[in-house]
């Protein structure tokens, strides 16, 4: 996900692994982001963009004897300004 050039000032790199519910389609359908101090590491801007695209990501979905089911699951985000 590109980070708009206003929001790629005053932060270094940083890693963040949200825990992220994945239903019976391969969507998400929630998440939870690691707590933070507010503008600590990163711009909230930064975050929300990021999460605003969350509903767009596509899993292949878990499956339990062959029938596709929900499952929690982390991925690992880079943000490198």
């Amino acid at each position: 996900m590109p980070i708009p050039d206003s929001l790629k000032t005053g932060w270094k790199q940083f890693g963040a692994e949200p825990s992220v519910l994945i239903d019976e389609r391969g969507r998400i359908v929630l998440n939870e982001f690691p707590w933070a101090p507010p503008n600590d590491v990163v711009p909230d801007a930064v975050i929300g963009t990021e999460v605003g695209t969350l509903p767009h990501w596509q899993f292949i979905p878990a499956t339990k004897n062959g029938a596709p089911g929900r499952v929690w699951a982390s991925v690992q985000l880079l943000y490198t300004p």
